[in-house]
């Protein structure tokens, strides 16, 4: 892959993402499942908690894409 394909990290403007579920078309939901602590000083100062990591999910009880526990 040359360094033109790659598009640069950080930047989720130019990122198409899924607004539907691929398997029954419901509307995805996201949801906070992590925060990891800034190391910087300057985040430490400004009250910034860390970097959030979000994940979306469909929430359709009976989507046939849902793995069951």
């Amino acid at each position: 892959m040359s360094e033109s394909d790659q598009s640069p990290q950080g930047d989720d403007s130019s990122q198409e993402w899924p607004t539907h579920c691929d398997h029954c078309g419901t509307e995805l939901q996201s949801a906070v499942v992590d925060v990891v602590p800034d190391a910087d000083s300057e985040h430490l100062q400004t009250g910034s908690p860390g970097t959030v990591i979000r994940q979306d999910f469909c929430p359709n009880p009976d989507c046939p894409g849902r793995v069951s526990a």
